[in-house]
């Protein structure tokens, strides 16, 4: 009787905790602080549905309850990453296909990205950390169908469209601007690069990133900025 009582208490904890990480989740304004917030608004929902899950089964009623409102709550917060709020698309307009890789510096397979360009058909290519033998084995074979190519270090764009005012922004992160000639309209790609979140660096380093690049792209339109 006490293991059974025990064990209650324990999941009533947990659902309590999660109320509370959803209640967080929500609140959470999906800016560049609490970009943590974000990361682990996807696992604690799983988490929230299956302690739910788990907790129905046993009967734990009241702990079930919290941790399904929890899981809403979750689920509201999660919402802004599955559909982030944009301009509406004009559906008359030739669509533009683009796909983004970030190699790795040290890959040593990178001509296998060739596969999956083939398979997309992509308009725009664009690539990120893109090392000396990425650029050996895919630059000169991408540009057979990508005639227009843009270029900052390891950041390339290929392109079946003009690319116009390649613009390589302040250093301390890597971010090219290009404007692209699309059959509907130009419109301006940034490529942004920034370094891995907490723990693999500072808790602040990204977060300060984005809030630069925010700010190193106010002079381009948002509504037409990929």
């Amino acid at each position: 009787m006490l293991v059974l009582r025990l064990f209650s208490f324990l999941a009533f904890i947990l659902s309590l905790a999660l109320l509370g990480m959803g209640a967080l989740c929500l609140l959470d304004p999906h800016g560049a602080r609490g970009y943590l917030i974000d990361i682990f608004t996807a696992p604690l929902l799983s988490v929230a549905l299956a302690a739910a899950f788990v907790l129905i089964q046993l009967r734990q009623r009241a702990s079930a309850l919290i941790s399904l409102l929890a899981a809403g709550l979750l689920g509201v917060g999660f919402w802004p990453q599955i559909n982030p709020p944009q301009p509406p698309t004009d559906t008359k307009a030739t669509p533009v296909r683009l796909i983004f890789a970030n190699l790795y510096a040290k890959n040593e397979t990178p001509q296998r990205l060739l596969d999956w360009v083939r398979t997309e058909n992509p308009d725009v290519v664009a690539i990120v950390e893109a090392g000396p033998l990425a650029e050996a084995t895919l630059a000169a074979k991408l540009r057979q169908t990508y005639p227009h190519m843009a270029r900052r270090y390891d950041t390339f764009v290929f392109s079946r469209y003009p690319l116009t005012r390649p613009r390589a922004r302040p250093i301390g992160y890597s971010l090219l601007t290009v404007e692209v000639a699309a059959p509907a309209g130009a419109f301006h790609l940034a490529v942004a690069h920034l370094t891995r979140p907490w723990p693999f660096s500072a808790p602040g380093d990204q977060p300060r990133q984005l809030e630069r690049l925010g700010a190193d792209l106010r002079d381009e339109q948002p509504e037409r900025t990929v």
